[in-house]
């Protein structure tokens, strides 16, 4: 309903309030927007005196008080009205428009977004998370005042302080919130600082009946009437008969002027009880939801920061209106035709390729066509599946490499969702801030703000400070995976979207991360979920060799019962719990064998995994470009130290080859690729040191960057580290440009910190370095040094064109890259990737490489170990399975990654399958150890060793020395293991070495030791060689 008020002469306003005991309700609201034209104001000055004098010579009575229908909840219901009829006449000018704008047809383009059955009596299981609301729903241009109805000292002077004296808002402050019931009402929700409700309130001001429109039509059409002429000389009239303007600042009452107010019906004296807060939740409106006076409604963008500090929904420019939305397919076909009509509608037409999410399943060529209808097909009988079943089935897998369009193939699916009216969660991770803003960011550069809302997890200040839109309702919810606060919002949110009968489908974006750490909760998940026992599951036919002591297929009454899984994260048991069941999940990743072994069970072993994919691009460069120079391995396996760093020959190697530029592609200009739009780019390559995860203490960030300068000066060559800007992509981003440290605002990217530098620059903010605002950054920035670590394995785009430079393109084309002897794979991987790109407008270069100065085995597992993700990947899309056998073809064995772990929570691989086990035991009990390396050094040094000067061992000793050894090579472990068990053993010998048959023969003891004391001599020996 539309809410009208006017205020009244304040003697006769005092004379009435004494009378009645009943303080006057003035709902001030911001019309700004409505009357900018202040002469038209001016000019009705005249039928405002007449209007003045009209209301002192009578008053109408006022009209019963409406019994209020809940305690926490009232509905205004009654108006003043003026003499003589002219304020009536006012209203019915008001109501004729809207009978005018109701028999046009006027439909709401948000027809199906609804609210709770009962706004206020909800329950809240969640107390602590109440802050998390706080603030973010209240607006000032909603506010009511909370001073009460006093006289005012006599030394105020003016007619303002009068009008204020006489007509301050006495309801302490409040939201209004919009109920979609039968008809539309507004209602008051007190703050929970509001001790009491105000007496008069449920009776104080009527509430106009328009049943027939929606909230957001009546308000839409409204605003658009009082921007006419006709409706701004209707406000004017309004004002001069009372109608208080919020634009008039004049003072209120202080609360020590103010009389206390009693709660109506409890006693004079009874103490008001404190009320808790009412907050907001997901499902519930509120006046900004339905767009009014943020300019949304209208497809006008209001700025981020505005004047009153409120986040509210930022639009698309105001040339370019909502879209409406289509009609609900029915069909996988018709749902296909309508996503392409609709994307091509959404994405804007100045939308880079990597924004335009059309291309993620497909691009224009017939190939990429076949595959983006294919795909999308697939993703729509999933969909259907899904809204027919009306509960969710099977978890579903997107595979994407780092930088190949997984953001894109997500938006994909996300609009697919969308139009078959299903509600879409998009969890990022690893962390909270970086990646809700980034995929915010992203989703309104792919245009779905033309037609969708999005909301988030993140309070009103961290929006603001990262400068990205936030609304109140939407159809899409952005949040954090591993956060179990934004989780419970989660949860909190597609409740909401069950009580309104929607469905939710949730996407998961690099859906690994939840498998964290193990923890200290305790999981009960069925036996048919369990990732350990996904072998029984296999069908007896299907089972190899490896398979033949697992038992058989377990009874359906087994496979439902629990199973307890101990030290389980917090927010993995939640999602276990309470997400799992309750929304359609599609998981996301570069690396899926971290969330295929999640120990809370994300798939059921008896039933088919459909594993969708990003188009394969043939201008993506992945792992498989990334190469060695020579004199580039380095020394040591593990992380570098400091001191490690600046002495290794590789490292001051590959840095050479960085400040002169010897990559084969630095500096080369790449042609576009044949029909694209795209213009020749040139090629800038930039360095990766990504050695050691610390950060603020020695050998962290800074001290790494000063090493590189130290070692770059000391060459001698006329290269200045000066010229040198290193960015450091830590915790707290900063930079190092010109001597000088400076911080960066947390949640920037490359590309921000390189622009923003080069703004500073420019800005001389940094000492002894000068630049014209036409002169581009690199003139006095030659080189750029990325430094990270954690952070860089996420959320962390390589590449990027200078904002002053629209020719040229920064990327990384060297690397100094090492990681723990015992990481995780996947996670190796993962930082080791960073350097991938995908060409997507340009032609790749026969000889493209990337230059790494690695440990030659890190690489090479992190190769063998994508190679297996593919391969298993594509089995299973060509020939889909059940969960079980897609796992039990996986060859772990045959790529020689059964000795290694992923995940956070360090899971060994062979756990994935144990196809090929016995094959690789045969294989190793058929290795003749006397061609191991090792063994055969050792052999040499027994033969020429010199146990006294000139005095070499005998024969018979070093055959049996050499024969005690070789028992240690006939498995499968490294020579730093054994080296460690030798060690071991000499410092505690076992008790068998000591028994009765070698008390008989002290030369068998005595040759056992004194063989493996030769073998840990010759170890140090070879080490310091």
């Amino acid at each position: 309903g539309l809410v009208v008020a006017r205020d009244d002469a304040p003697e006769r306003a005092r004379a009435r309030s004494e009378r009645n005991n009943v303080p006057r309700v003035v709902i001030a609201m911001d019309f700004d927007d409505w009357f900018a034209n202040d002469d038209e104001l001016r000019r009705m000055s005249v039928e405002a005196d007449a209007a003045r004098t009209a209301r002192d010579d009578a008053e109408r009575a006022r009209g019963a008080r409406a019994s209020a229908s809940a305690e926490t909840a009232v509905v205004i219901d009654d108006v003043a009205h003026t003499p003589g009829g002219e304020f009536e006449a006012m209203e019915r000018e008001l109501e004729q428009i809207v009978d005018e704008e109701r028999g046009s047809g006027f439909e709401s383009d948000d027809d199906d977004d609804g609210g709770f059955d009962d706004l206020i009596d909800y329950d809240d299981e969640d107390e602590d998370d109440d802050d998390d609301y706080d603030d973010a729903f209240v607006t000032d241009e909603y506010s009511f005042s909370s001073d009460s109805h006093v006289s005012i000292d006599e030394t105020q002077e003016g007619e303002v302080q009068q009008t204020q004296e006489a007509f301050e808002t006495v309801v302490p402050e409040t939201q209004v919130l919009i109920s979609q019931q039968a008809n539309d009402d507004v209602v008051i929700i007190p703050d929970e600082d509001a001790d009491e409700i105000p007496p008069g309130v449920n009776d104080a001001i009527e509430v106009r009946a328009a049943s027939a429109l929606s909230t957001e039509d009546l308000i839409r059409l409204v605003e658009e009437r009082m921007r006419s002429g006709e409706a701004r000389e209707l406000e004017a009239r309004l004002e001069d008969v009372g109608f208080v303007r919020p634009d008039r600042d004049a003072p209120r009452a202080t609360p020590a002027q103010t009389e206390p107010i009693r709660r109506r019906g409890r006693g004079p004296d009874r103490r008001p009880r404190n009320r808790r807060r009412r907050v907001v939740e997901p499902g519930q409106r509120t006046l900004h939801d339905v767009g009014f006076r943020t300019g949304a409604e209208n497809g006008a963008e209001r700025a981020v920061d505005d004047d009153d500090g409120d986040i509210v929904v930022e639009g698309v420019s105001r040339h370019t209106p909502r879209l409406d939305r289509p009609a609900m397919p029915s069909t996988v076909d018709e749902l296909y035709d309508v996503w392409e009509r609709t994307a091509k509608d959404l994405v804007p037409r100045d939308a880079s390729i990597y924004s335009n999410f059309r291309y993620a399943f497909g691009d224009e060529s017939e190939r990429g066509e076949r595959y983006r209808e294919k795909e999308m097909k697939d993703i729509g009988n999933l969909l259907f599946k899904y809204k027919a079943d009306k509960k969710p089935g099977q978890h579903a897998m997107l595979k994407g490499r780092e930088r190949e369009g997984k953001t894109g193939a997500l938006f994909s699916i996300t609009l697919a969702a969308l139009l078959l009216n299903i509600r879409v969660v998009i969890l990022c991770a690893p962390l909270k801030v970086a990646p809700i803003c980034d995929m915010v960011r992203k989703l309104r550069r792919a245009g779905f703000g033309r037609m969708y809302d999005t909301q988030h997890t993140l309070g009103p200040a961290q929006a603001r400070r990262n400068k990205i839109p936030s609304a109140q309702m939407g159809q899409i919810y952005v949040a954090s995976l591993c956060t179990l606060g934004d989780l419970k919002k989660v949860k909190n949110w597609i409740n909401c979207q069950k009580r309104d009968r929607q469905l939710t489908l949730t996407l998961m974006d690099e859906c690994d991360e939840l498998t964290q750490g193990k923890g200290h909760s305790t999981a009960e998940i069925e036996h048919r979920a369990d990732p350990d026992t996904s072998a029984q599951y296999i069908r007896l036919e299907r089972r190899g060799e490896d398979d033949e002591d697992v038992p058989d297929v377990p009874s359906d009454r087994k496979a439902r019962g629990k199973i307890f899984k101990a030290q389980i994260a917090k927010a993995s048991k939640y999602f276990q719990q309470h997400l799992h069941k309750e929304t359609q999940v599609i998981a996301c990743s570069a690396t899926l064998s971290g969330y295929v072994l999640n120990p809370i069970g994300v798939f059921r072993n008896d039933l088919p995994t459909s594993i969708f994919k990003v188009f394969p691009k043939d201008g993506y460069c992945g792992i498989e470009r990334f190469k060695i120079p020579e004199g580039c391995e380095l020394e040591h396996d593990g992380n570098l130290s400091l001191e490690a760093f600046s002495e290794s020959n590789a490292v001051g190697k590959l840095l050479q080859r960085f400040y002169t530029r010897r990559n084969e592609c630095d500096g080369q200009r790449l042609q576009p690729l044949p029909g694209s739009s795209a213009t020749e780019i040139a090629l800038r390559g930039m360095l990766f040191l990504s050695c050691t995860p610390k950060v603020n203490v020695h050998g962290g960030v800074r001290d790494l960057a000063k090493t590189v300068t130290q070692m770059v000066d000391s060459w001698g060559t006329g290269i200045s580290s000066q010229k040198t800007l290193f960015i450091c992509y830590v915790g707290s981003p900063q930079v190092l440009f010109a001597g000088s440290w400076q911080s960066m605002p947390s949640g920037y990217s490359f590309e921000d910190m390189y622009n923003e530098t080069a703004s500073r620059v420019k800005k001389e903010k940094f000492e002894n370095v000068s630049l014209r605002k036409d002169e581009p950054f690199s003139k006095v920035c030659t080189h750029v040094v990325l430094i990270g670590y954690n952070l860089t394995r996420r959320a962390m785009t390589a590449a990027f064109t200078p904002k002053d430079e629209p020719g040229v393109l920064c990327k990384i084309q060297y690397g100094i890259i090492t990681a723990p002897k015992t990481t995780a794979v996947d996670t190796t991987s993962q930082r080791v990737n960073r350097p991938s790109h995908e060409f997507a407008q340009h032609v790749v270069p026969e000889n493209y490489t990337v230059d790494v100065a690695m440990w030659p085995e890190t690489l090479e597992v992190c190769q063998r170990y994508r190679e297996m993700e593919d391969k298993m990947v594509e089995e299973q899309r060509g020939s889909p399975k059940i969960h079980a056998e897609f796992r039990q073809a996986i060859d772990v064995y045959q790529q020689g990654l059964d000795s290694h772990i992923v995940s956070k929570r360090r899971i060994p691989l062979d756990c994935m399958s144990n196809t090929g086990r016995k094959k690789r035991y045969r294989q190793q009990s058929a290795v003749d150890p006397d061609e191991i390396e090792h063994l055969k050094a050792f052999k040499v040094w027994l033969e020429n060793h010199e146990y006294q000067p000139g005095k070499k061992l005998h024969q018979e000793s070093v055959r049996v020395y050499y024969a005690i050894i070789r028992r240690y090579f006939v498995s499968d472990v490294n020579i730093e293991e054994i080296v460690e068990l030798v060690r071991k053993w000499v410092e505690r010998p076992p008790e068998g070495s000591r028994s009765e048959e070698n008390e008989r023969n002290p030369n068998t003891h005595r040759n056992e030791l004194a063989s493996r004391k030769h073998f840990l001599s010759f170890w140090e020996d070879r080490s310091r060689g």
